[in-house]
């Protein structure tokens, strides 16, 4: 594969000015931090939580604070997980889930907004709190436990310790009898604990425990892919082939970007078959995806394999690549960043082109999808009236909000999906026809991945690399002009 020159990469890459973010001081790490994670009646819908605690000699006298996040990475709305906390209680004993044992009750439990409590250890060296969580929506954001199944996105289940997140993190899980666990971080079969370099890398981690799931799995330049399909309805005899399309996927990706850095990959896949429940969300190793029929239903299957495109895409392209905002975050406040057309726009224009370079899609499926998503554009009235920086700017507002207030965002708003598809397919377009065809989009970006994730000293905690900031785009106008994409901004 033709690679980009060096010094045309450095005339035209086209987020300019790129820095890395603040490194916020933390306070030093507590001895351990275990989670444990129960569901001892799953038809009420309530996962039991217990956080353990291990303090070192200076904090067991001062107040330790348990904070619920109000959103979650790859959905920007404010969801207020908090809302769905009950129960919440603390002890200066340790009890795991379903085990007889006496616990002290600490009654200096306070509650300081809505989404913090605060519990005095009162000089103990431990300290454990346990609180409910009802869960029953099977999202890529939210959780669900019912009497099918357990499914979980960490980030509206798990409370982190403020000013930990950095921390350590051991998890355990005590699943039902007969049921079975799977996730993106699986070493060895029936585990059921974990330990994580931090609360992020938890909570980045989707499972699904069930009695039911099935696993097929296959390699790709030595690194293993796991596909578990879950389904509440019948697949019609088209696994197998689903599984053969999603390697295929792989293999086109992995050839424009590189071998991923990880060993196991895990697309976790349900058929919800209840005319409602869709979704798609990308992880560091795994990402969960819902089609809301059932696999033998017409457009599912064509479906699934769309979703999967563009979530794997996102193993480079924002889990790695990303932004400055897009990790670690702030959960007490709206995300903002002004490149979510790139994050997930280019993600989509790429979604697609690689079902082409698959050969899922042949030229003119390919072609009829970008003319639809253009006159999509192009008709909508938000589009004339929000730029790709201020719809990513608003995804707080439209990325599947929910509005008890009515609101004019139909008229004045536009996606940063496909606004960002639109600007990476002309831009591909414009460097492809600037250099004769030596040259494309693909060499942007890997340029970027090369620069800012795999060579860039670690600006935090959280993962290796730095993120980008793309503000300044006129201002760089001067630098892109030789690639004939300096009008575009």
């Amino acid at each position: 594969m033709i690679r980009f020159k060096r010094h045309f990469l450095l005339t035209c890459t086209f987020l300019i000015l790129l820095t890395c973010g603040p490194v916020t001081a933390q306070e030093p790490p507590l001895k351990s931090i275990h989670y444990r994670l129960g569901m001892t009646r799953p038809t009420s819908h309530l996962f039991e939580v217990l956080i353990e605690v291990e303090l070192p000699p200076e904090r067991i006298n001062k107040p330790l604070q348990f904070q619920m996040a109000k959103w979650s990475p790859g959905r920007y709305a404010i969801f207020d997980f908090a809302k769905n906390v009950q129960e919440f209680s603390a002890f200066d004993s340790r009890c795991p889930p379903g085990t007889p044992c006496t616990r002290r009750i600490l009654r200096t439990v306070t509650r300081i907004d809505d989404q913090t409590w605060s519990v005095d250890p009162g000089g103990s060296t431990s300290l454990t709190v346990l609180y409910k969580v009802f869960a029953n929506d099977l999202s890529g954001t939210f959780s669900q436990l019912d009497e099918r199944h357990a499914n979980y996105n960490g980030g509206s289940i798990f409370m982190y310790v403020v000013g930990h997140k950095p921390d350590p993190v051991k998890l355990t899980i005590h699943p039902p009898a007969g049921w079975k666990i799977v996730n993106g971080r699986i070493d060895q079969p029936g585990q059921t604990e974990w330990q994580f370099p931090n609360w992020d890398i938890l909570i980045d981690t989707p499972t699904e425990i069930a009695p039911d799931w099935t696993q097929e799995s296959f390699v790709v330049d030595g690194k293993k892919y796991h596909v578990v399909v879950h389904s509440f309805g019948p697949e019609g005899g088209k696994r197998a082939a689903l599984v053969r399309d999603i390697e295929k996927i792989v293999r086109a990706q992995v050839a424009m970007w590189e071998p991923p850095e990880f060993t196991d990959y895990t697309f976790l896949i349900h058929y919800a078959a209840d005319d409602h429940s869709g979704d798609g969300m990308e992880h560091l190793t795994s990402t969960q995806i819902i089609e809301p029929g059932a696999l033998s239903e017409p457009g599912m299957y064509e479906a699934t394999l769309g979703t999967v495109s563009h979530e794997f895409f996102h193993v480079w392209n924002v889990k790695r690549l990303r932004p400055v905002e897009l990790g670690p975050w702030d959960f007490t406040r709206p995300l903002n960043t002004r490149a979510l057309w790139v994050a997930e726009g280019f993600t989509n224009y790429y979604g697609h082109l690689m079902l082409r370079r698959a050969g899922i899609w042949d030229e003119k499926t390919f072609l009829n999808r970008q003319a639809e998503t253009i006159r999509r554009i192009e008709t909508a009235q938000g589009s004339q009236l929000m730029s790709a920086e201020e719809s990513s700017l608003s995804a707080p507002f439209i990325d599947d909000a929910p509005h008890a207030q009515l609101t004019n965002l139909e008229n004045t708003s536009i996606s940063y999906y496909p606004k960002g598809q639109l600007i990476g397919m002309v831009m591909d377009l414009l460097i492809r026809g600037r250099t004769k065809g030596k040259a494309s989009l693909d060499d942007v970006m890997r340029r970027m991945y090369d620069e800012f994730y795999l060579k860039s000293p670690n600006s935090s905690y959280y993962l290796r690399g730095r993120g980008y900031q793309n503000g300044g785009f006129r201002a760089g106008g001067g630098r892109v002009g030789r690639c004939g994409v300096s009008r575009l901004f």
